[in-house]
């Protein structure tokens, strides 16, 4: 699934192994390349985690980790999928917060804030 040509593929094969009961295994590699040290890895990590509005205790750390990634990509993703999963963790909600704060890209900024919106009133 991780290495189709076709995003549609990918997204479509996550879902299914989710709703197949199969999904242990696309939440570990989930896991392992937002643990791991190649940008590719995260974003396709954070767009599985957009797609899937998944989020489990073993992921909130290295999901939080990535709002202070060196990485814009990474750290844009990172707001997109806190925005479409209404999270309310503390971590995630400090690492938004420090992000609105201290990031050094305006729009960054603002998306951080527009996902502190998203999560704390929804």
């Amino acid at each position: 699934m991780w290495n189709d040509d076709s995003n549609v593929v990918r997204k479509v094969a996550a879902q299914t192994l989710g709703r197949t009961g199969r999904g242990k295994f696309g939440h570990d590699e989930i896991l392992r390349r937002l643990r791991g040290h190649h940008v590719f890895d995260k974003v396709e990590a954070l767009k599985r985690i957009h797609h899937l509005g998944i989020m489990t205790s073993k992921l909130i750390d290295p999901f939080a980790k990535c709002f202070k990634d060196d990485y814009i990509t990474v750290r844009e993703l990172a707001c997109l999928a806190a925005q479409g999963m209404y999270e309310k963790d503390e971590k995630i909600i400090d690492a938004l917060l420090f992000m609105a704060r201290y990031d050094q890209v305006p729009k960054l900024k603002a998306m951080a804030i527009h996902s502190i919106r998203f999560n704390i009133f929804f």
